[in-house]
């Protein structure tokens, strides 16, 4: 067994198991650059919510790095990639980590990862150029640490509580029952909470920030009062690196943070960050409570002065920094993925029938509704205070709702007439397309539209005075009636005008029709009560 990683060196060839999940992926970006001369092999069998988007495109495109679809339960597999790729350093992330799941399928659990894990050894035993083999194990096997009178070094019990965490144990004692047995080298580490980007999506961070973009409730198990230590994923990074360059065979280290937050007090640190990147009004958060799983731990708590001493790591990036930088690549992911619209635009979207010119009318037009709602609670508010200081009596407020359900009529009424001008608009402009509407006529036609806009703006001052006056005692009920009964009658006198001229115009038209059309033996006319026989183009007029 080779053995030239046991302290100050670099890997040459790599195997990452996993490399396609949200660590791994985090550390072959990472090492791609801290090892310059070191190729990488990433096997990953690409269970749901894996990705190799995950990984930069500098690194998918090298020459030094190789994809591999596979699954770690396959022995001969295993045993060609390392021959193959002459791997020196495995790093294995590979496992399957949902804590929720494991309650629900912990079979699944147990075979998925002390399989995979004793699969790896065997192959791992075999190879003759290996010289470190990493496993990534979780803080959870030590249990609940709630109660603990100090935080857990690596010497301490395991005493996991969960089907996750017992497979993570077992794989831990299967690896060194292989150093005992075979001597394969092998390095651990055990790691707190770990968030960032890239992160699967049923994990508790970007859960909480879809919720937040979304003005969804958090959704809490058990209150929210479990604790978790927090570490950001680019120390975590370094901190498995600074191990697989300096640890000692054989060792184990803890790696994490003390930094520390309950469910419910990440809610809140998500809540206000997101509203702060995105803009929007700070308003308190709201929580949904559902059943917690049948055991939770309400905290862990490691000692990872270990590492410090051994190695110099330590956490670095202080986590209003990392959760920020978290949190901006979820926003960024979520308005790629049409975060923000509705349903409806969505479909639109994809289908091309919403234009960019539409697509900004539309946003243009939700925001002023948006405003409108503001507006409307701030009034509502403020009636709501009037009306407990005794300021607004019973009856004026039924006056004010009344007038303010006119006002909404009002505004309906005017948004209906908007939006009947824009399909008319479109119609003349597909008609103007067609060559159905002449530039003399659209001409007509917009002043005859623009008359009709001057008439309902004089209609409504006179509105208003009639308003004002009647307010002042200047108009009498039977006047008002009276005026109401002339305005009637001078709008039926304009109806009447407005269809006259319709039927002068149109008989315009037929002549001129009938003209344009003339022929050798002439057409007759009638118009009125005299008949104009036209010949060869020109009207004579002939008696009825």
């Amino acid at each position: 067994m080779n053995n030239a990683l046991s302290a100050d060196c670099f890997p040459a060839n790599v195997l990452i198991t996993g490399g396609c999940g949200f660590i791994g992926s985090n550390f072959v970006n990472f090492a791609f650059d801290r090892w310059p001369q070191a190729k990488f092999v990433n096997l990953d069998k690409m269970a749901p919510g894996a990705s190799e988007e995950r990984i930069e495109k500098k690194c998918r495109n090298s020459d030094r790095y190789l994809f591999v679809k596979g699954n770690l339960t396959e022995a001969t597999f295993i045993r060609n990639i390392l021959t193959k790729n002459r791997i020196d350093t495995i790093v294995h992330f590979a496992a399957l980590t949902h804590v929720d799941e494991s309650y629900a399928n912990p079979t699944e659990y147990m075979q998925e990862n002390t399989v995979a894990m004793t699969v790896l050894l065997e192959a791992a035993k075999d190879h003759g150029q290996l010289a470190k083999l990493v496993h990534i194990s979780t803080d959870e096997v030590y249990g609940d640490c709630l109660n603990a009178e100090e935080p857990k070094k690596e010497q301490s019990p395991m005493e996991p509580t969960n089907p996750y965490a017992v497979s993570k144990a077992a794989c831990e004692l299967l690896l060194r029952s292989y150093w005992h047995s075979y001597k394969v080298p092998y390095v651990m580490v055990r790691m707190n909470n770990v968030y960032g980007p890239k992160q699967f999506r049923n994990k508790l961070v970007p859960k909480f920030v879809r919720q937040a973009l979304e003005k969804r409730p958090f959704t809490l198990a058990g209150g929210g009062t479990s604790k978790r230590s927090w570490m950001f994923v680019e120390d975590c990074i370094d901190g498995i690196c600074r191990v697989i360059e300096k640890a000692a065979l054989g060792t184990v280290y803890n790696i994490g943070t003390t930094f520390e937050l309950s469910n419910s007090e990440m809610a809140y640190r998500i809540h206000h960050i997101v509203n702060r990147l995105i803009g929007r009004e700070e308003a308190k958060p709201r929580f949904e409570f559902v059943p917690d799983r049948p055991h939770n731990d309400l905290r862990y708590w490691i000692d990872f002065s270990k590492i410090h001493r051994d190695l110099g790591w330590k956490c670095r990036i202080p986590f209003e920094e990392g959760i920020t930088k978290t949190i901006a690549y979820y926003i960024e992911e979520w308005t790629k993925e049409g975060g923000g619209k509705t349903e409806e635009e969505k479909e639109a979207e994809e289908k091309g029938e919403i234009k960019e010119g539409e697509k900004e009318e539309l946003e243009e037009e939700k925001e002023g509704e948006e405003e409108m709602e503001e507006e409307e609670k701030e009034v509502e508010e403020e009636e709501k205070e009037a009306e407990e200081k005794g300021e607004i009596k019973k009856g004026e407020k039924e006056e004010l709702e009344e007038e303010k359900e006119g006002e909404e009529e009002m505004e309906e009424e005017k948004k209906e007439a908007e939006e009947e001008e824009k399909e008319v608009e479109e119609e003349e402009k597909e008609a103007e397309e067609k060559g159905e509407i002449k530039k003399g006529e659209k001409e007509e036609l917009e002043e005859e539209k623009e008359g009709e806009e001057e008439m309902e703006e004089e209609e409504k001052e006179v509105e208003e005075e009639e308003k004002e006056a009647e307010e002042k005692g200047e108009i009498k009920k039977g006047e008002k009636e009276e005026l109401e009964e002339e305005k009637e009658g001078e709008e039926e006198m304009e109806e009447e005008k407005k269809e006259a001229e319709e039927e002068e115009k149109e008989l315009e038209e037929e002549e001129k029709e009938f003209v344009m059309g003339g022929g050798k033996d002439g057409i007759k006319l009638h118009n009125s009560d005299r008949t104009t026989q036209i010949v060869n183009g020109e009207g004579v007029k002939v008696e009825a």
